[in-house]
């Protein structure tokens, strides 16, 4: 057998060669194919045009072969697709908030909660609404240690065991995402002013799988005012009385009874005014429209606020 052609220091093969990778199993087979093709070449064959060496027929694979290739192909296509819709599922406030490592995601739920229950009170019982303050005001949240007593945000993030020096970068990543406002209302940087934003409520919720409060209705009265009108109701032609504080019934003029005379579809109750002992004493009284209303919808009120007291209609 002549001498196979191969390349070295002062030689060159008659032919180019190219690395490539080859798999083990196969390895052996792709050894012997290089083999002929060198020993064509050293019985004087023509690189560019050598023979056909591997068989003229391939063993076809067998059907369950293919088919587990094929099963296996469909899986993986399936899981990537399934994963990529998963990821386009999510909101951008879902994703803003999985971008939050686990103590400013502490940071933001603890903020949020004092925030909800403030608002629970500002728009709640009347009395606490008499001030009008917007909510520009009682939003802002203190953050502060003042003569060794925490405040209630800085007691919650201490119980949840995340204050240390790092809070105030905390608070600036927070404030950076534009999740919260922060302000410095004295010139201790220890104590701090913190605001959620609308963006920041909404991340908050998305992140806790929260659902946000439903607007009322148009024309639906909240909870005080249809509580006034069964007050109303209950008085009849007698009227509800002013108290010293000049409330009717413990309800706020401004916030419910004045709601209810100024109703779009017509006035509930009325005013009413009578001159006794020489002073004019002053009433609230329902409308013909008030008890035709009371009696319409009395059934959906009822389910809609079960602990309102409210008697059925004649």
């Amino acid at each position: 057998m002549a001498d196979k052609p191969k390349g070295g220091r002062g030689k060159k093969a008659p032919y180019d060669t190219k690395l490539m990778r080859v798999p083990e199993p196969i390895a052996a087979q792709v050894e012997m194919l290089s083999s002929q093709y060198q020993e064509f070449i050293a019985a004087g064959g023509d690189p560019a045009n050598p023979p056909l060496f591997l068989p003229k027929k391939i063993k076809k694979q067998p059907d369950t072969v293919k088919q587990r290739i094929k099963t296996a192909g469909k899986q993986l296509t399936d899981k990537t697709c399934s994963e990529f819709v998963e990821v386009e599922k999510l909101s951008k406030q879902e994703l803003l908030w999985k971008e939050l490592n686990l103590r400013q995601q502490t940071y933001l739920r603890l903020i949020f909660e004092i925030d909800q229950h403030r608002e629970a009170l500002e728009r709640g019982q009347d009395w606490r609404r008499s001030s009008n303050r917007p909510a520009s005001q009682w939003r802002w949240i203190e953050y502060a240690e003042i003569f060794g007593k925490s405040t209630t945000l800085r007691a919650r993030i201490k119980e949840a065991g995340e204050v240390d020096p790092g809070t105030g970068s905390t608070f600036k990543a927070l404030s950076t995402r534009k999740l919260i406002e922060i302000r410095y209302p004295y010139d201790d940087l220890q104590w701090l002013d913190c605001k959620l934003t609308k963006q920041g409520r909404a991340v908050v919720r998305a992140g806790l799988r929260l659902e946000a409060p439903k607007k009322t209705p148009k024309g639906q009265l909240r909870e005080r005012q249809w509580a006034a009108l069964v007050a109303a109701y209950i008085a009849g032609d007698g009227g509800v009385k002013r108290d010293v504080n000049l409330n009717y019934a413990g309800f706020s003029w401004e916030w419910t009874w004045l709601r209810l005379r100024d109703y779009s579809d017509g006035s509930l109750i009325e005013e009413r005014s009578n001159f006794k002992r020489g002073q004019h004493e002053y009433d609230l009284v329902i409308t013909q429209f008030g008890r035709h209303f009371y009696r319409s919808n009395w059934k959906k009120y009822r389910e809609l606020y079960p602990n309102i007291n409210a008697p059925e209609p004649n």
